[in-house]
C-alpha cells in the first residue's frame, strides 16, 4: 500500500513538475510578449507627442491667420475709407475748378472793360 503510495505521490510530483516547467515557459514568453508591449508604448508615446507639438503649432498658426484677417479686415475698412475721402475731395477740386474758371472769366471781362475804359479816357483826353 505505501509502495502504490509513493507511486501515486511520484506520479503527481512528476505532473506538478512538468506543470511548473510549462508555466515558467509561458511566463517568460508573456514577458518577452510584455517587453515588446513597452517597446510599443513607448514609441506611440513618441508619435502623440510629436502629434501634440504640431497640433500646438496648428493653433498658433490659426491664431496667427486670425490676427492677419483682422489686420486685413481693419486695413481694408481703412482703405474704403480713404478711397471715399478721396472721391470728396475729387468732388471738391471739381467745384474749385469751376469756380476758377468762372472767376477768371470774370476777370477776363473785367479786364476788357477796364481796357475800354483806359481807352475812352485816353479818347476823352
Amino acid at each position: 500500500a505505501k509502495d502504490a503510495e509513493i507511486a501515486s505521490m511520484n506520479e503527481a510530483l512528476t505532473t506538478s513538475t512538468s506543470s511548473v516547467a510549462s508555466l515558467q515557459s509561458e511566463l517568460e514568453q508573456t514577458k518577452s510578449i510584455i517587453a515588446i508591449k513597452d517597446s510599443e508604448i513607448a514609441s506611440l508615446t513618441s508619435s502623440v507627442s510629436d502629434n501634440d507639438k504640431f497640433v500646438s503649432q496648428l493653433i498658433a498658426k490659426d491664431a496667427e491667420i486670425a490676427s492677419m484677417n483682422e489686420a486685413l479686415t481693419t486695413s481694408t475698412s481703412s482703405v474704403a475709407s480713404l478711397q471715399s475721402e478721396l472721391e470728396q475731395t475729387k468732388s471738391i477740386i471739381a467745384i474749385k475748378d469751376s469756380e476758377i474758371a468762372s472767376l477768371t472769366s470774370s476777370v477776363s471781362d473785367n479786364d476788357k472793360f477796364v481796357s475800354q475804359l483806359i481807352a475812352k479816357d485816353a479818347e476823352i483826353a
